[in-house]
């Protein structure tokens, strides 16, 4: 997973997207061992407010997924729910 993180109120725009693939993911690719190459990149946007549906869509196209607060919070609590 290779992501950007955002704790703002507001959700995060497809311009924010498109940064973590077009700079973020390929310049983090290259200083993986062998430029990246067997590895599995996902893309991830962390974000307190969610994507917008057009982020969402763009990266649901790359096979990428958005953390928001809610999934957060479940994934971390005792009771997973």
């Amino acid at each position: 997973m290779i992501g950007e993180c955002t704790w703002s109120s507001d959700a995060v725009s497809r311009q924010m997207v498109r940064n973590l693939l077009d700079h973020t993911i390929p310049k983090t690719v290259v200083a993986l061992p062998n430029d990246g190459q067997g590895w599995r990149i996902i893309p991830v946007i962390f974000a307190r407010a969610g994507a917008t549906p057009d982020a969402q869509s763009l990266l649901h196209d790359q096979n990428g997924m958005v953390v928001d607060l809610p999934i957060l919070y479940a994934d971390l609590s005792e009771d997973g729910g």
